[in-house]
């Protein structure tokens, strides 16, 4: 699978990359090397992902929480 990420700066969206991740059925996780040696582990429950970016040398580096949007 493959993840791509944008961030918005100045109110434009700026590509930041993209990594391809494995997911793990058994324990409901996704890893993804990033290009600098880092990595991103999501933990997926129902429509919601909850994880950590972690920098190469194990130091976590920022804490995500993501949640489906509703339907438009």
């Amino acid at each position: 699978m493959n993840l791509s990420a944008n961030k918005v700066v100045d109110g434009k969206e700026v590509k930041m990359g993209s990594s391809e991740c494995a997911y793990d059925p058994a324990s409901h996780s996704i890893k993804c090397p990033l290009s600098n040696g880092s990595s991103m582990h999501l933990e997926v429950n129902g429509s919601a992902m909850t994880g950590k970016m972690i920098l190469g040398d194990g130091t976590v580096w920022r804490e995500i929480t993501l949640r489906k949007a509703a339907d438009r």
